[in-house]
């Protein structure tokens, strides 16, 4: 069971300031806003303009000298990434706006096209509409695993020209900055973030046998996957929060495991190597989302259990490194 407390970088808003940001985008027109709960890294709020027009609002972080490096540029990210699944049919959210100025208000924020749906995470499916769905899934992971890019690394950097030559070369960058940023708080030690950072090198020639950078979404659990009902069955609407993404390897998709079961393989329809060099960088890869992981927990959202539950993971697969 998950235990959330109080998130260090999740702030509501005021509605004057929901006002402005109303206004610079669709006018001075009425609206009304309902906060949408359930995120503690965006603060996210459902607007009505018009009594009829139905919009998403997503505001970033406040307190962001408390982020990893890259959770700067997720905004930078996402637009991007909805840009490529659309090309290829993936359904994603529309956008309508994205602000980074930080001059209305001083945060960035995305405003997307409202999409009637729940979460894969509720509680209104049965198993048996998990089963499709899940498949579905799969089915849409392999199409956005399938794109290439310019360069290895999160897609604002590739964006930008930032890109690494190496699969290896950004999965070091990556966990050096994620270093600089944990030593402060002395999550782990000294010898164990000593080990965390010299693993690409370690590992670098069985880590750049990947040598063509493929998207992947990086964050794909049911929480980001939207579900809508049609002609009496369940569908994927929208697979959202791609601000996490990179190009990189495809199975630092599946590394995760958050929707990895029979049903998501069968859509997949992409072997997963099993020697031992695909399970050496899958390790790395599981150990690179269990330290993100914990600083998130214990930093950012203030969760103690949950940052300790996720070290752990970390210490047990360093171990097997």
């Amino acid at each position: 069971m998950i235990v959330v407390n109080q998130s260090k970088i999740y702030l509501e808003i005021s509605k004057q300031e929901l006002q402005v940001i109303v206004t610079k985008h669709f006018g001075c027109r009425p609206f009304q806003f309902q906060i949408l709960h359930g995120g503690m890294f965006n603060t996210t709020y459902l607007l009505t303009v018009n009594d009829n027009e139905k919009y998403i609002l997503r505001l970033g972080p406040v307190n962001r000298h408390l982020l990893l490096p890259f959770e700067n540029k997720l905004m930078i990210s996402e637009p991007y990434f909805y840009n490529l699944c659309r090309q290829r049919k993936i359904p994603v959210p529309e956008i309508v706006a994205v602000d980074l100025e930080k001059k209305e208000i001083d945060r960035d924020y995305m405003i997307t096209k409202y999409i009637a749906s729940e979460p894969l995470s509720a509680e209104t499916f049965s198993e048996e509409d998990k089963i499709a769905l899940y498949h579905s899934v799969g089915f849409y992971a392999l199409q956005i695993n399938q794109i290439t890019g310019d360069g290895f690394g999160r897609v604002a950097d590739v964006v930008e020209g930032r890109g690494f030559c190496t699969w290896s070369a950004y999965l070091a960058h990556e966990l050096e900055e994620w270093a600089q940023t944990v030593v402060p708080y002395r999550l782990y030690a000294e010898e164990e973030v000593e080990r965390i950072r010299m693993l690409p090198r370690k590992y670098q020639q069985i880590l750049n046998a990947i040598d063509k950078p493929h998207l992947v979404h990086a964050d794909l659990w049911e929480g980001n996957i939207l579900v809508e009902r049609a002609d009496g069955q369940y569908r994927v609407a929208a697979i959202i929060d791609g601000d996490r993404s990179l190009f990189g390897d495809p199975a630092f998709e599946t590394a995760s495991g958050w929707m990895i079961n029979e049903s998501f393989l069968k859509g997949y329809r992409l072997p997963i190597s099993h020697d031992h060099d695909a399970w050496l960088r899958k390790q790395i890869y599981r150990l690179m989302y269990a330290v993100i992981d914990s600083y998130v927990w214990f930093v950012e959202y203030d969760n103690e259990e949950n940052g300790n539950n996720t070290r752990a993971k970390a210490r047990e697969l360093l171990q097997t490194l």
